[in-house]
């Protein structure tokens, strides 16, 4: 069973009833693994390239899932990040001005891991950043 993170989410303009969440888990599975992420925060902007004025997006239930592992295989690592931000924009391509994004789970995936020159390397980065475009395909 995974651990899980509930966030709170502000958009401009608010969204009453939007709730991401965020599983923490180990991978490969490791029943002892205990993640420490107390605030994690996701940042949502939904944004056309170039400016439409029109646009309006409909994604409802964006997911974000972050997983912490080492590489090497660290079994008793424990990561103690306790900021991670993802920023997540909808755009649109300039061959497709119209193009209105309908995804409802666009997923990122987010893994703190070691360099192999550095075996005994434990992450503690609180402002990791992942910026995730959906775009059209000009074709």
């Amino acid at each position: 069973m995974s651990p899980q993170t509930h966030i709170n989410f502000t958009a401009n303009p608010p969204k009453l009833h939007y709730k991401p969440h965020i599983n923490l888990t180990t991978n490969p599975p490791q029943p002892l693994y205990k993640p420490t992420s107390t605030s994690v925060q996701t940042y949502i902007n939904l944004t056309t390239n170039p400016p439409q004025c029109h646009y309006k997006p409909t994604s409802t239930s964006l997911q974000t899932h972050i997983n912490f592992i080492t590489n090497p295989h660290q079994p008793y690592y424990k990561p103690t990040s306790m900021s991670l931000q993802t920023n997540i924009n909808l755009t649109t391509n300039p061959h497709q001005p119209y193009y209105k994004p309908t995804s409802t789970s666009p997923q990122t995936h987010i893994n703190l891991t070691t360099n192999p020159s550095q075996p005994y390397y434990k992450p503690t980065s609180t402002s990791l950043q992942t910026h995730l475009n959906l775009t059209t395909n000009p074709h």
